[in-house]
């Protein structure tokens, strides 16, 4: 199977009508033409969802229009998982001769009236699932009938396909021929799977064929798995094919056989001179043959049986079977070359050696190897306990099952590890070696003092996967383990006496913890308990869960007490909050034995006698055995079960009629009590308890299986429950109630209501117990909308709704807003909830004018306006907007549906009305531009909506006039001047598009009339006077802006000659207050005067700023470039440079003052106030406070610059 199988389980449904499908209306007549979503590309056809997978049905049968086609030469591929449970096909592929790679994608539901997913295989069919859960199908009115999931007949090649269904009956008035993959295969099926419960029954079913894989094989068959139950009152049953006359290699059934005439483990009947059944196993239990019903030719070598009925029924022919095996308690066959073995696991021995081997893997990969044929598949041993312990396939084993090898932790792990920490009495567990650890601790191995961690607190700092070695039981726990929600995965245990678990015992407390991939097997033992968590437990176990393979075989006659669970083995303490999910498998099987009493297996917890309160088991519990039961399979002294649930298949394992099987508890007696609970799935037994000896049973329900309280000596029970939409029996059983959901009602009224919620809350009520939940509507289907438990909490809480929107079963309105009431919300009852209304739609309208003529444009509105308004007409047509538009067609729009949905707050509401036609007095609307002259006039603002008297072509007429458009909101903006080498921006905006030109020619961009609200462009000298021309265009109509390029009359920032370190602004008008200086196009920290100033010399670069105005506006100021630093070398300072007095300043340093060509002084405005040739010559005194500078050129050229304040 490709080495791995990776695959979901897949439901099937609705393989073999020969009438109409349950389904009434076809999907042929739904999707009527070829979807979108069906793509043909050459030779390739994507199926992208639902509708394609339908109208490939039309393509292959010739429907709508469609000439018939067998694909030949054509590659089909499904994109996506398709739920085809809406509608019904009568047939859905005839014949198809391409290939179908179903890309690992699942088609569920798919209801087929004809002969199941395609009728004749001529090509490939690959990597398909499929999925359903239908029961019941009934086959009559035609003499011959071949069902099957894949193909009635199959001549090509089907591979990697899985198929799996919860059950599947056919009640038959004719012979059929049912195989779950092919039902007459005459290619190859290789590398495929099955599951599920397959029944045919009927007048002529004891002429019929059933097989796991195939109903009828003369072609190939390789790889493939069945595990499906096998239950037909048929003429021959096969695991893997009812009649084989073909090859068969390499192929495992591990289905139940469970009734039919000629039944076999691989097939019923095996015949024909050529055919041949190589390297296989059956390891079901089967009330037929192990290997084959009846062999009337062929050969069957290496292969190996776990029943103990024969391996070979008749042989009715001379056969040359070699290498069989048989268990060594069997009745073994008559023919020659058959071999015993005895044990599961690593005891999986042969009695005798063969091949000088006695380990079964190794004996049969011998044989294999001797062939020197790769084609056979090797063996190995069941570490994972997919087959019960006996050899399985390489290719059986998926990513997720690890090749465990027998080696200890204990022995691996033999001193503490660093991420084993201990703080006083706090422990922390950071990884596999220290969780390991902890076993060497509790046994007193590795040095190790023993310990059972009392008064102590051990944390889970991580997930740990332990699947790399065997696991050693911690063996007493008195602490507290907090598992903080953490994974402890791939604990693998395989024992032969002591009890088992990921602890023996726990008197402590063990919260938040869950094991997965668990594999735990115990082979012999007397008085032996096993769980997957704790083997005995005397303390309390929160908020666990449990998932795995955990099986307890005994076989010997002094197997007695033996008792398995999925949590815990033996409770005398509590169990809280926790969930079993898996297999839990208990085997007793003595020969002329009957089960003891104490041989127990329970979902949770096998012999309870402290509490388990609010668990859910969802494991498959399987026993052969005295008691079984899916949340315990005993309760005695004082032991309780309360709100709990068990959605697990509980089954007996052909046992003996002492055996006690309930959904929710097996055997009861003593004070037990079960209270506030239920069992919503079928239970090979009683739905709720097998046998009450003792103890009460109240408010508890059942939804299928025979009898709720098998036998009840004591008839204490109150308020027990049955659907009486199921066959179920009402013995035992107190009231009944039909539907699901919010329709989930009594047959009577109890606490006098009919509402089975309200009723089962009553009860819990009227109890005032708090121990006992609350229960709830099943709004989202997890328990098949029947009633489940939920949690309560009494403190005051607030909900946001929306009006008329269901939250969880209810609806709320206007009325209930602010309003304290009882509420369920996501599986909790807030008994103290205020609900408030996030938005109110109470007294909306659509509102529009009620009278209108053909051609006018009738506006849609909400009386109240909301962010985010939808229209819909009645033929579908639609609009998102908060005026609707709408176009008058009297013969469309008179007397029809509009409907409108608003929204806010993340609420919506749907408001509807009617449109009915009421012509007014004119004769038409006229529909006109502005600035457009229609018949020698032009139409303004001033005639929008009027009614006038017009010239129109030549013709009077009395007309509305409509103005098309309005261009008053639509803007155009441009600097008021541009700068030389920047990048110029034009912007409009309000109009439907834009048609640009520049000096008459039309502007065109990348090869593309420029139609867009923008254009930027950097200027040059060239550009200075050219014309720009913008059409706006709005509904039609044009409106023209015009501008022209032009450069500002004097520059912005001007550079001060001379100076060498100062720019300054242009502020002439004073039309600016404040600045801000950039350079490089970087803003320049604490630069915002009018001029800048650089003692250091201006560096070479570009230099620009933006210029604020009062009014709070800003302009973007022409550049300039300095091009080299002018910087010049000084060697003389001005002091001081803060003057409070009238007096002048000093120039200080070593300079001639001949030498002084003139000194300056320049405001912040950049204005000169004041020069001189020295520094007496300056008037200081006439300055007004503020900041100056001061600018002496020497008679060299030389220039020095300093800044000074005057704050007198």
């Amino acid at each position: 199977m490709c080495n791995k199988l990776k695959y979901v389980l897949l439901f099937f449904v609705g393989l073999c009508y020969s009438q109409m499908s349950a389904k009434e209306v076809l999907w042929t007549d739904v999707v009527k033409t070829k979807p979108s979503t069906y793509v043909v590309k050459d030779d390739t056809i994507l199926l992208k969802d639902k509708k394609a997978v339908a109208w490939l049905a039309s393509v292959s049968n010739g429907l709508n229009g469609q000439k018939a086609s067998t694909f030949e030469g054509k590659v089909v591929r499904l994109m996506q998982d398709v739920d085809m449970d809406e509608y019904g096909f009568r047939s859905f592929i005839s014949t198809f001769n391409g290939v179908f790679d179903g890309c690992n994608h699942v088609i569920a539901n798919l209801n087929d009236s004809s002969n199941t997913f395609c009728r004749i295989n001529e090509g490939v069919i690959k990597n398909l699932e499929r999925r359903g859960k239908v029961a019941g199908v009934y086959i009559k009115d035609v003499d011959y009938q071949s069902c099957a999931c894949i193909a009635a007949d199959n001549m090509g090649t089907i591979e990697n396909c899985r198929v799996h269904y919860t059950e599947m009956s056919f009640i038959s008035s004719m012979q059929i021929t049912v195989g779950v993959i092919a039902a007459n295969n005459y290619g190859t099926i290789e590398q495929c799977y099955t599951e599920g419960h397959w029944i045919v029954s009927g007048a002529f079913s004891d002429k019929s064929y059933l097989g796991g894989i195939t109903a009828y094989n003369s072609g190939i068959i390789r790889n493939c798995k069945n595990s499906a139950i096998i239950d037909g009152y048929c003429k021959a049953t096969g695991g893997i094919a009812a009649v084989n006359q073909g090859y068969m290699a390499n192929c495992a059934n591990t289905g139940e056989l469970r009734s039919g005439t000629l039944m076999g483990g691989l097939c019923g009947v095996f015949q024909g001179t050529n055919s041949m059944i190589e390297n296989c196993y059956s390891t079901a239990s089967q009330n037929g043959n192990g290997l084959v019903g009846t062999q009337k030719g062929g050969i069957l070598r290496n292969c190996y049986s776990a029943s103990k009925n024969n391996a070979i029924g008749k042989i009715t022919n001379s056969t040359m079977n070699e290498y069989i095996y048989v268990c060594a308690d069997s009745v073994a066959s008559v023919e020659k070359n058959v071999y015993t073995f005895s044990g599961v696991g690593r005891y999986c021995q042969t009695t005798d050696s063969v091949f000088g081997k006695v380990a079964m893997p190794d004996v049969l990969n011998m044989w294999s190897t001797l062939q020197d044929n790769d084609d056979y598949s090797r063996w190995t041993e069941d570490r994972v306990g997919i087959n019960k312990g006996y050899p399985i396939f390489t290719w059986e084993l998926d990513d997720n099952m690890y090749e465990k090898p027998y080696e200890l932790w204990a022995n691996v792990v033999k001193e503490r590890p660093e991420t084993y920490v201990e703080d006083g009495d706090v422990i922390y567990i950071g990884d596999e070696r220290a969780f390991a650890w902890m076993a060497s601790v509790t046994n007193g191995l590795n040095g190790c003092k023993q310990d059972v961690y009392g008064n102590k607190t051990v944390y889970l700092l991580s997930d740990v996967n332990m699947a790399q070695y065997e696991w050693t039981p911690l063996k007493n726990f008195a602490g507290v383990f907090k598992g903080n929600d953490h994974v402890v995965k791939g604990i693998f245990i395989e024992d032969t006496l002591s009890n088992v678990g990921c602890m023996v015992a726990n008197s402590g407390v063990i919260q938040d913890l869950k094991l997965q991939n668990t594999s735990i097997y115990v082979y012999t033992g007397m008085n032996v308990k096993g769980a997957m968590l704790v083997a005995d437990n005397k303390g309390k176990i929160e908020n666990c869960e449990t998932d795995g393979d955990i099986r307890m075989d005994g076989y010997s006659a002094d197997c007695s007490a033996l008792r398995l669970g999925g949590i815990v083995g033996v409770n005398t303490g509590s169990i809280v909050s926790s969930a079993s999910y898996g297999k839990v498998y208990l085997k007793y099987e003595s020969l002329g034995s009957y089960p003891t009493a104490e041989n127990i297996v329970g979902g949770v917890v096998a012999d309870n006698q402290g509490t388990v309160n609010t668990c859910i088991n969802n494991a498959e519990v399987d026993g052969m055995c005295y008691s079984i039961g899916g949340i315990a399979g005993r309760i005695s002294g004082k032991g309780k079960v309360l709100n709990c649930a068990n959605k697990g298949y509980v089954t007996k394992l052909t046992s003996p009629n002492t055996t006690v099987v309930g959904g929710l508890v097996g055997y009861m007696r003593d004070n037990a009590t079960i209270y506030n609970s239920y069992n919503s799935v079928w239970v090979d037994g009683c739905s709720l308890v097998g046998v009450q000896f003792s103890g009460k049973i109240g408010n508890c329900y059942k939804v299928a299986s025979p009898v709720a309280i098998g036998e009840s000596s004591v008839n204490a029970f109150e308020h027990i429950y049955s659907c009486a939409d199921s066959t179920s029996s009402t013995q035992n059983v107190n009231y009944t109630f039909t539907g699901n959901g919010r329709k989930c009602t009594l047959a009577e009224p109890v606490y006098q209501t009919t509402s089975f919620v309200e009723a089962l809350n009553a009860w819990v009520k009227e109890r005032g117990n708090p121990d006992y939940l609350s229960w709830g509507i099943d709004l989202k289907k997890k328990n098949n909308g029947y009633p489940t438990l939920i949690e309560t909490v009494k403190k005051d809480t607030t909900f946001y709704v929306c009006p008329d929107v269901e939250y969880y079963g209810k609806v709320y309105t206007s009325e209930d807003d602010s309003v304290v009431q009882a509420v369920t919300w996501n599986d909790t009852l807030y008994e103290n909830a205020r609900i408030i209304l996030k938005v109110k739609f109470d007294g909306l309208t659509i509102v529009h004018r009620s009278s209108f003529v053909v051609g006018e444009v009738l506006n849609l509105a909400v009386s109240t306006a909301f962010p985010s308004t939808y229209w819909k007409l009645e033929d579908g047509t639609s609009y998102a907007g908060v005026v609707y538009p709408m176009p008058v067609d009297i013969s469309f729009i008179d007397g029809k549906k509009i409907s409108v949905t608003v929204s806010k707050s993340g609420c919506s509401h749907e408001l509807t009305d009617s449109l009915v036609a009421k012509r007014l007095e004119y004769d038409t609307l006229i529909y006109v531009c502005p600035e457009i002259d229609y018949y020698g006039r032009e139409f303004t603002e001033e005639d929008d909506g009027t009614i006038q008297v017009i010239n129109w072509n030549r013709e009077k007429i009395k007309a509305r006039i409509v103005l098309k458009a309005n261009f008053s909101k639509v803007k155009y903006k441009a600097p008021s001047s541009f700068c030389i080498d920047d990048t110029v921006s034009l912007r409009l905006s309000g109009a439907d598009s834009y048609i640009w030109k520049l000096d008459s020619d039309t502007l065109y961009v990348d090869g593309k009339m420029h139609k867009k609200d923008r254009y930027d462009w950097v200027m040059t000298s060239q550009d200075v006077g050219m014309t720009i021309d913008v059409a706006a265009v709005l509904n039609g109509c044009e409106h023209h802006f015009y501008d022209t390029i032009r450069t500002k009359s004097e520059p912005d920032i001007v550079y001060m000659e001379g100076w060498g370190d100062v720019l300054a602004i242009n502020n002439s008008q004073n039309k600016y207050i404040s600045f801000q200086w950039y350079f490089n196009g970087g803003m320049m920290e604490d630069q915002v005067e009018q001029y800048l100033y650089q003692p250091e010399g201006l560096y070479s670069g570009t230099y620009t700023a933006v210029a604020y105005k009062a009014d709070g506006t800003e302009e973007n100021l022409c550049s300039i470039v300095i091009a080299g630093s002018t910087g010049k070398e000084r060697s003389m300072q001005l002091q001081p440079t803060l003057i409070k007095t009238f007096d002048a300043p000093s120039l200080i340093g070593d300079y001639d003052v001949e030498s002084i060509q003139m000194i300056s002084v320049v405001d912040s405005k950049g204005n000169t106030v004041g020069q001189g040739r020295d520094m007496e010559s300056v008037d200081f005194s006439g300055l007004q406070d503020g900041l100056y500078i001061i600018c002496i050129r020497m008679c060299d050229d030389t220039i020095f610059t300093s800044k000074f304040s005057i704050k007198r």
